[in-house]
């Protein structure tokens, strides 16, 4: 599938930046190409900017994954979904669940074989456009990954007895993702002012609209 080259001022001047995504902690948006280089495993989207087709890939993942499930979610106000075929398998690798919640805007997806140690493109959004796409950010969230006992991967509870999210903040714990080991990387439509101010490396507060919007992996929330 033909992908999005990324502008030279990203690979030069992009850096590791911190977001809080819907209900995640300490997330790093940045470029998959780049991020493939330092050894951690990653889940990361990418996008057709002549079809709006949003790929699902992975890159590095633990040989050990027997279960993985997480969600897409994006603006409803911003991209649509058709009723059927909102999404084609890539390779041989099936979700065995899936659903979208078209009020909230979010994809859910479930495997339970073919993930683990695995470089792939798992599957492809055909999203549509139904609005302004300016600012639209589309990323990962709810993602879990556990082995053939049910041992949680990339992520741990501050009480070792929980294996589960849900039962770890259930039991007053802190559910923990180790991005030492394991990154995501999503994709959006922002004002390249972003990236100039990135090159200053001075607050992005001071950046300058410039109404030249680009698709990117990186600074996603930066900007309104």
């Amino acid at each position: 599938m033909q992908r999005y080259q990324f502008n030279l001022l990203i690979l030069f001047f992009s850096f590791s930046i911190w977001s809080c995504g819907e209900g995640e902690e300490g997330i790093v948006d940045a470029p998959w190409d780049e991020l493939s280089d330092d050894g951690r495993a990653l889940l990361y989207l990418s996008i057709n900017e002549s079809n709006y087709g949003v790929t699902v890939s992975t890159k590095h993942f633990d040989s050990q994954i027997t279960f993985a499930e997480f969600a897409v979610y994006y603006d409803t106000l911003k991209f649509s979904l058709p009723q059927d075929n909102f999404f084609q398998s890539l390779g041989s690798v099936e979700p065995f669940y899936y659903h979208h919640e078209k009020e909230t805007g979010k994809i859910f997806f479930s495997y339970n074989t073919g993930l683990g140690g695995t470089d792939a493109d798992l599957l492809v959004l055909n999203f549509q456009q139904a609005g302004n796409t300016e600012w639209v950010h589309v990323k990962l969230i709810d993602y879990d990954f556990k082995d053939n006992l049910g041992n949680p991967i990339y992520a741990s509870c501050t009480n070792s007895q929980k294996l589960s999210k849900n039962s770890c903040l259930q039991s007053g714990g802190t559910w923990q993702i180790n991005n030492d080991e394991f990154t995501i990387g999503s994709v959006c439509y922002i004002d390249d002012g972003i990236l100039a101010q990135a090159a200053t490396g001075e607050s992005f507060s001071l950046y300058e609209n410039t109404g030249n919007f680009i698709w990117a992996q990186v600074y996603c929330g930066i900007g309104p």
